[in-house]
């Protein structure tokens, strides 16, 4: 990767890096990806344990929809890069995308969006996430432009090893914790519907994730909706 391609992409987060809020680095991450890539914007979502951590910032509310419908339906390429520890890249959401990821595929065109690209937020072995890149029009990326993207995922990656650092030990970052509370709601909300369904808790998970897809609602929003017992799924 030539010097002069590293030294601007560095420039570039660091001159959008003013934000004193929680992630600013990862905001500015994602706004650089589209400011420097053929893409229409970027999100990142934080994994631990194959178990969604929280999309930690997207830059527009059509993307950040996308990102929870990832999480929601269990299916799409920030899953698979996150898992696979490697680029997961889908020039045409509308033809070899629709056969992986259907749910995903289909709520992507209709937003508008047409190709999707994955880089896992990884370390060396370690793994906490990925960079997903979204584009209104078909297309592969480029060889340069793919290790462009590989550049500012490592840099997601390191802000966010070291937010895990400044932890204190068996505790997740206060920022990472604030994304991850909807968790305990998921994890009693699928207790709850597998008793509604007299079913198994990977029967409820299952109905848990339709139902958000269903809705195009986030998993977090559904499983509140439960716990509050204003929606029954069984």
């Amino acid at each position: 990767m030539a010097d002069r391609r590293i030294q601007r992409i560095y420039q570039a987060v660091a001159e959008r890096d003013g934000d004193p809020r929680p992630f600013s680095r990862l905001q500015a991450v994602c706004h650089t990806c589209a400011d420097l890539l053929p893409v229409t914007g970027a999100g990142v979502m934080l994994m631990a344990e194959r178990m969604h951590q929280g999309t930690v910032y997207a830059t527009d509310e059509t993307i950040q929809r996308l990102e929870d419908l990832q999480n929601a339906a269990a299916e799409g390429p920030c899953i698979d890069s996150y898992n696979l520890g490697r680029p997961v890249l889908e020039p045409d959401l509308a033809g070899a995308g629709r056969r992986t990821w259907p749910l995903l595929a289909a709520a992507a065109l209709d937003a508008g969006m047409r190709a999707l690209f994955s880089f896992p937020l990884q370390l060396d072995d370690t793994s906490v996430g990925a960079l997903d890149l979204y584009r209104d029009q078909p297309g592969a990326l480029g060889p340069d432009q793919v290790d462009d993207a590989r550049l500012l995922a490592a840099m997601a990656a390191r802000e966010v090893l070291a937010m895990q650092a400044d932890a204190a030990p068996g505790s997740l970052p206060a920022q990472i914790a604030d994304l991850s509370g909807d968790r305990a709601a998921i994890e009693q909300a699928t207790g709850m519907v597998s008793v509604q369904l007299h079913g198994t808790i990977a029967e409820a998970a299952r109905r848990l994730r339709e139902a958000a897809a269903g809705q195009g609602r986030a998993l977090a929003a559904v499983a509140h909706d439960v716990v509050a017992r204003t929606l029954r799924l069984g």
